[in-house]
Parts: structure tokens; C-alpha cells; sequence
């Protein structure tokens, strides 16, 4: 009867359990490999290339995808003082100068030390128009007034 090596029983039995990709096997050399064999091994290992997983891209929730496939240009920073008057006074009593524009007519304080948009989206706390507050930020809170419109320096 032929005798197998561990790292074939090892292989043999990750392969009949479907585990292959999961498991790295490390086995050592046979007892009886020659100074050739060695070095063979070694320059295969030095020329393979390593290979280091590549992050993924962050995936956009459902409501950033859908605003922004509804409202081309949103989310976008802007200066409070192009926004309705209703909610530039509120921002202005708390010092906010830059807020995010989420949807037309509502608004979050912008964070220079968040630039990822997406998250004021998925993080809101809103000020602007009560129809788009119910529309797309009902669980959020903040305030809202009738009839609050897209500022001047938001997509048209």
C-alpha cells in the first residue's frame, strides 16, 4: 500500500468538504528531497507574486442611490446665506456657514472634517421643506416649513 503525505490527506479532505479557497495549507518537505529540489522551491516562491486584496468601494445605501438618480448634482455643499430664509436663520444662529443641500429645499450643517456626502444623506438631521422631509427623511427629525425651494447655488 502506497503512503500518502499529510499535506495530500489534507488536501484530499479540504477538497471533499468544499473547502477549498478557505484553508492555506503549509506542509513541510518530504524527508527525502534533494539540495535541488530546495532550490527549485525557492525560486518558484520568489518569483510568484504576492497578492493583496484590493478594497472594496463603499457601497451607497438605497436612499443615496435613489437621490441621487432623482436629483442629479445632490448632495452639494453651499454657502448658507443662497439658502430660503426660514431655515438660513437657523443655521446662522448656531454659526453654521456651509450647509449640505441634500434634496432641494433641505438642508444638514456641513462638517469640513466629514467630506463624505453620502453620509449626511444616511446620517440626516434636516432643516428645509416639510414635503421633502416627509418624502425622503420621515424618520429623520429637524425643521421643516411650507414651501422651502432649491437656493442659488443648487442644481437647477
Amino acid at each position: 500500500m502506497r503512503k500518502r503525505s499529510v499535506a495530500y490527506s489534507i488536501i484530499a479532505l479540504t477538497m471533499a468538504l468544499g473547502l477549498t479557497g478557505c484553508i492555506q495549507v503549509v506542509a513541510s518537505p518530504a524527508t527525502h528531497t534533494t539540495a535541488a529540489h530546495n532550490a527549485k522551491t525557492k525560486t518558484e516562491t520568489e518569483q510568484t507574486p504576492s497578492v493583496s486584496p484590493t478594497p472594496l468601494p463603499p457601497v451607497e445605501s438605497s436612499l443615496v442611490q435613489e437621490i441621487k438618480a432623482k436629483f442629479p448634482g445632490y448632495p452639494v455643499v453651499v454657502d448658507v446665506s443662497s439658502i430660503d430664509s426660514r431655515p438660513q436663520n437657523e443655521f446662522n444662529m448656531s454659526g453654521t456657514t456651509k450647509v449640505v443641500a441634500l434634496v432641494p429645499g433641505l438642508y444638514m450643517a456641513y462638517n469640513a472634517n466629514v467630506t463624505d456626502l453620502d453620509f449626511y444623506i444616511d446620517n440626516a438631521v434636516v432643516s428645509g421643506d416639510c414635503t421633502m422631509m416627509q418624502a425622503y427623511f420621515s424618520q429623520s427629525g429637524g425643521d421643516c416649513w411650507d414651501g422651502v425651494q432649491a437656493g442659488s447655488e443648487e442644481p437647477h
